[in-house]
């Protein structure tokens, strides 16, 4: 007899095999976590596992605002987390990717096409705690759901990402999302869970590999990287899980809308960095956005890519991908926040358009939009 070899799962907490059979466990989230058995579970060819579906109603939560959670696990993504919300205001679901920790190599070589020197040294990152991270990025229901406001220029479609939300707008959704989700700590990622997650195991300028395509990211095609090929320029956004996932099923972390990062940008260092932060506080503290957006070159999708904005800014090619964490016992950790004082409008202030600040809040131009 010969026994295949079965894949662990991504993001698992643990498994083994007890007397009834297989024993898998999903990491907790919050005040909820996931034992799955050899019932649950069926083995497919690939050697990984499908799991069929478990819903619950958390004890204790909020009855004015139903919030349920399906934990789950699929091939080839691994666990997930389903957290679906009903409000006065609509309903929406959001499916979460357990990041497990690790170490991988942040910035890019000197030798890649369209680097920028901010990109650099190269160095390597270790992250020693996951998270559980959006597999999109958030959508105009979900915000809609707990905001009750839809701010976004491209409507239409409740599954479009949504934008036109400033870095401290967002901290009032998360915030009003952590009322509904006792233990848990909503957060953006930081720049460096962001570029860990994007890169999904690789080192290749885009997660799908050397280059990219409109087929697979939601960019400028008449812009292509590195001397490739012309393509589609859609000029609007599309609706999330439009195009396909990374390797990590995490969907649009290249295109479609720039996403907010919870830090200001650091100086990179060749030195190793474990769970590096950026700047959190001050008066123009610029955060930092990621991958790129439905009217920007390709170059500017690369995993690689960083650059900073005023926080108060909202713009029609930025929007945000969320992700919770498990408060444990104890002190809470720090959140990654720090708004800048109040200036107009009730945004973060500075000083009024033109110059350096316009090419701030305006990187790529104005005419384009």
């Amino acid at each position: 007899m010969t026994l295949a070899p079965l894949v662990r799962p991504r993001g698992l907490a643990s498994w083994g095999c007890y007397r009834g059979g297989l024993h898998l466990d999903a990491p907790r989230l919050g005040e909820q976590s996931a034992p799955f058995n050899s019932e649950d579970c069926t083995v497919i060819d690939s050697g990984g596992f499908h799991l069929v579906a478990r819903w619950g109603e958390a004890p204790g939560w909020p009855v004015s605002r139903q919030v349920h959670l399906n934990f789950g696990l699929d091939a080839p993504y691994g666990v997930y987390a389903d957290l679906s919300l009903e409000t006065s205001h609509g309903r929406a679901t959001q499916r979460l990717r357990w990041i497990e920790p690790g170490t991988f190599r942040m910035g890019s070589p000197e030798d890649e096409a369209e680097r920028k020197d901010r990109e650099g040294p190269r160095h390597r990152v270790t992250l020693t705690r996951g998270f559980w991270l959006a597999d999109t990025a958030c959508t105009q229901a979900l915000w809609l759901t707990v905001m009750g406001d839809n701010p976004s220029r491209f409507q239409g479609d409740p599954e479009r990402p949504v934008e036109q939300v400033s870095w401290q707008r967002v901290q009032d959704f998360l915030r009003a999302l952590e009322v509904l989700l006792p233990g848990v700590r909503a957060d953006l990622p930081t720049e460096a869970e962001w570029e860990y997650a994007c890169r999904a195991g690789t080192e290749t300028p885009f997660s799908f590999g050397a280059t990219i395509t409109p087929e697979q990211v939601n960019y400028d095609g008449q812009y292509p990287y590195a001397g490739g090929a012309k393509g589609l320029y859609r000029g609007t956004t599309v609706p999330v899980k439009s195009l396909p996932a990374s390797p990590w099923g995490l969907y649009e972390m290249h295109g479609n809308v720039w996403e907010w990062c919870a830090d200001g940008q650091r100086d990179y260092t060749a030195e190793p960095a474990e769970d590096p932060v950026g700047p959190l506080s001050g008066y123009l503290t610029l955060r930092v956005v990621r991958g790129g957006s439905r009217f920007i070159d390709a170059g500017f999708a690369r995993s690689a890519y960083r650059f900073r904005i005023v926080p108060g800014d909202v713009s029609s090619d930025r929007g945000f991908r969320l992700c919770l964490r498990s408060i444990e016992p104890g002190p809470e950790p720090a959140r990654a926040a720090g708004a800048a004082p109040k200036g107009r409008g009730g945004e973060a202030g500075g000083p009024p358009g033109g110059g350096w600040f316009d090419r701030l809040l305006h990187p790529f131009g104005k005419n384009k939009r």
